[in-house]
């Protein structure tokens, strides 16, 4: 984390900022402790990969790239992932679809309630 200054221009520019949910909350921690520490903290997991704080980054430092680090090393994933995943390993689809012939997918847009997902 040498090249980060700690200047939160990564923080004016994600879009979760207004929202709580930044990639500044990660930043200052990462600034505080040790990386492992961040590791299992749920707020890894709000970054949407946007790039934008890349992109504002006055050092080169690539504060997406800690996001991906943390998320790899990881020891438990949050609940959501869970049922994502889950639905994945027993369906093959991330969102279950209604019988054929039937137009009403609003449980496409339901993130993660699949009926039978477990969060194991």
């Amino acid at each position: 984390m040498s090249e980060c200054t700690g200047c939160m221009d990564c923080e004016r520019v994600c879009p979760l900022t207004p929202f709580g949910f930044g990639i500044g909350n990660i930043i200052r921690k990462h600034l505080l402790v040790k990386e492992e520490d961040l590791v299992d903290t749920v707020e890894i997991w709000h970054c949407t990969m946007c790039f934008a704080c890349d992109d504002a980054c006055p050092t080169g430092f690539k504060p997406r790239g800690l996001m991906i680090r943390l998320r790899r090393e990881s020891r438990d994933y949050p609940p959501a992932y869970k049922k994502l995943i889950a639905g994945i390993k027993t369906s093959g689809k991330a969102f279950p679809l209604k019988e054929k012939g039937n137009r009403d997918y609003s449980e496409l847009f339901k993130l993660c309630m699949f009926e039978g997902a477990s969060d194991k």
